[in-house]
């Protein structure tokens, strides 16, 4: 190739991404996802507490925890979407 050319690229390349992969895909984008957006949605419940005055051992622990759990399934509906 010249400078300045780009290659083209066939479906002979396409074909090599197997259905095996993608879920795998989706999985890696769920986990990626789930790792901010559970860290924005953790950061936001403590902090909420902390402004209302409620911030005790437990209710931290349990906002956290919500978080946590809440994060996985909005995780999981952004990476299907964006899939």
């Amino acid at each position: 190739m010249r400078d300045g050319e780009t290659a083209d690229i066939g479906p002979e390349l396409y074909g090599r991404i197997t259905q095996e992969e993608k879920p795998m895909s989706m999985f890696l984008k769920t986990m990626i996802f789930h790792i901010f957006i559970g860290s924005t949605l953790m950061g936001t419940a403590v902090t909420a507490l902390l402004v209302m005055d409620q911030a005790s051992k437990m209710s931290i622990l349990v906002a956290a925890l919500t978080a946590f759990a809440v994060a996985g399934p909005v995780s999981w509906l952004i990476a299907r979407r964006l899939h």
